[in-house]
């Protein structure tokens, strides 16, 4: 029986006593394997398959924790993430490599390797805070545990650490009159993007990239960037009232985005950020922010994550639990003290409607 065998490259070579010979490998291209013995010969088409298994091999990562790095930054499961989660893992990561990225991953296991990595933790406690301590480890324990389901490494020094930070955004929430005195003083395009995060409780990414393709008067809906999740979320008096006004303004296409900056251009994180801080740190003129409680204060970060923690996320918080019970109460009040009465003030934040909290039509 007779196989013919495809793709052999086939080269003649005349050698340094002037013959010429001819010379066969497993494929066309660099690296190819010469194959072994005459053309039809049992060598031959051993060393043909043998060749060929070899190309088939997926490349084993090499033995590091940089290179398992690079494997994780290549996976589905980094790449299916949000671009801000996927740009401060990568950020942790590269911080990482730098320190540890020799570090051989059979000497995972070791007590020396888990001293060193929890030694460089507390060292960041001291110089840069707990909760950038926390993103290091959790980082790091994240990455490893990946490996360890792939097969890559088998064991993960960043397990069972617990956390340094503990802590509340509660205490750094704005009290409903300095967020009615940043609506009316600060600058417009700030106090719009204040308002659609108070009543919405979405994260800064959603908000700025909301269009009004997901308005529909009384309900908001979108997909969150971080969670994937679809939401629907009920839109109070005065967000509704805003969200009107600046539709019969502008007239927009549905795929427009609602906040825009002072320029009418659709807001970038950065920029937002930058417009944010210089209209409310010290000695602006244009809110006296809140004094800062604690490792942090309402003056120290954007409020879009602080919002979200005195208003209803309707999407993240527990239902029926005590937090959830307060978020309630905390919505209705300021929907109360605004001068709208949408919201009906719940008992407890779990009633038929889902959230304790309903609109009257």
């Amino acid at each position: 029986m007779r196989v013919k065998l495809r793709n052999i490259n086939k080269v003649k070579k005349r050698l340094a006593d002037g013959r010429v010979v001819t010379l066969y490998y497993a494929w066309r291209g660099k690296g190819a394997p010469r194959l072994r013995g005459k053309p039809g010969s049992p060598e031959f088409m051993l060393s043909f398959q043998e060749a060929h298994a070899e190309r088939k091999k997926v490349p084993a990562v090499k033995e590091t924790l940089a290179n398992l790095f690079d494997a994780y930054l290549d996976s589905h499961y980094y790449r299916k993430k949000g671009e801000r989660t996927r740009k401060d893992y990568k950020k942790e990561l590269d911080e990482a490599r730098k320190l540890f990225g020799w570090v051989p991953l059979d000497t995972l296991g070791t007590k020396p390797v888990r001293r060193d990595l929890y030694a460089h933790r507390e060292e960041l406690s001291r110089k840069s805070g707990d909760r950038k301590a926390d993103k290091f480890w959790t980082t790091l324990a994240l990455v490893l545990s990946w490996g360890k389901t792939s097969g890559i490494n088998d064991h993960n020094p960043c397990e069972k650490g617990g956390r340094f930070y503990h802590g509340t955004r509660v205490n750094s929430i704005w009290p409903f009159e300095v967020e009615q005195d940043f609506y009316e003083r600060g600058p417009k395009q700030l106090a719009e993007a204040m308002l659609l995060a108070v009543w919405t409780g979405q994260r800064q990414g959603d908000c700025l990239e909301m269009t009004w393709f997901r308005y529909a008067g009384k309900v908001i809906r979108l997909k969150q960037n971080k969670t994937e999740a679809r939401v629907a979320v009920p839109v109070g008096g005065p967000l509704r009232e805003m969200l009107d006004g600046l539709k019969r303004a502008r007239d927009p296409k549905p795929g427009d985005t609602i906040l825009l900056s002072s320029g009418g251009q659709p807001w970038t994180s950065a920029g937002f950020q930058s417009s944010f801080g210089k209209a409310t740190r010290k000695g602006a003129e244009v809110v006296p922010l809140p004094a800062k409680t604690g490792s942090e204060g309402a003056a120290g970060r954007p409020f879009f994550g602080r919002f979200q923690t005195g208003g209803i996320p309707l999407s993240a918080s527990p239902r029926g639990s005590q937090a959830g019970n307060k978020f309630a109460n905390r919505f209705a009040n300021r929907a109360e003290k605004s001068g709208f009465v949408l919201w009906e003030k719940p008992k407890t934040a779990i009633e038929s409607s889902g959230w304790g909290t309903r609109i009257r039509t």
